[in-house]
């Protein structure tokens, strides 16, 4: 467990978090590249779009932590936390 604040986050929370944080660029970026590919333009490099695709990826991660989804009945099975993951 981390502390942070006077609070103790689990490491798998933390993990969790970041696996969010990782499937959230991924997604962003592949959303970017198949509507440029529909419009049939060429794709830039990733580094013209690095600002707006970190900051989607930390405002809906924010977002997320907001409502609730990494909550203490988190983990409490893996059902739940891959449920959690596909949705």
């Amino acid at each position: 467990m981390i502390r942070l604040f006077k609070h103790y986050i689990p490491n798998a929370v933390l993990l969790l978090g970041a696996l969010d944080i990782v499937l959230l660029f991924a997604a962003a970026e592949f959303g970017w590249l198949f509507r440029v590919n529909q419009l049939d333009l060429h794709p830039l490099p990733i580094s013209t779009r690095l600002p707006q695709l970190i900051s989607y990826a930390v405002f809906l991660h924010v977002a997320m932590i907001s409502v609730g989804v990494y909550g203490a009945d988190s983990l409490q099975s893996l059902r739940h936390a891959i449920a959690r993951l596909i949705v």
